[in-house]
């Protein structure tokens, strides 16, 4: 389904489907945010990567999940100087 919805172009549509099934550790996240940044959508882009700021840090396996998740998240927060 994924690479349907990708081959359409259609970045509404991968933000969707890929908001459907949010990861705990971020990483759904930091995909939709690469997505939306690849398209210029920035502004979007820094929403969905601070949201998986949040959602990560609501966890219990906060250590693990920063080193694989929320450190590439928070590389998109320094892009844009927060």
């Amino acid at each position: 389904m994924e690479r349907l919805v990708k081959a359409k172009g259609d970045v509404d549509a991968v933000v969707a489907l890929y908001s459907q099934d949010l990861d705990p550790s971020g990483a759904t996240h930091l995909r939709i945010a690469e997505e939306l940044e690849a398209a210029g959508r920035a502004g979007e882009a820094l929403m969905w990567a601070e949201r998986g700021i949040r959602d990560c840090a609501a966890e219990t396996y906060i250590l693990a999940a920063w080193s694989t998740t929320c450190v590439p998240v928070m590389s998109i927060l320094d892009r844009y100087g927060l």
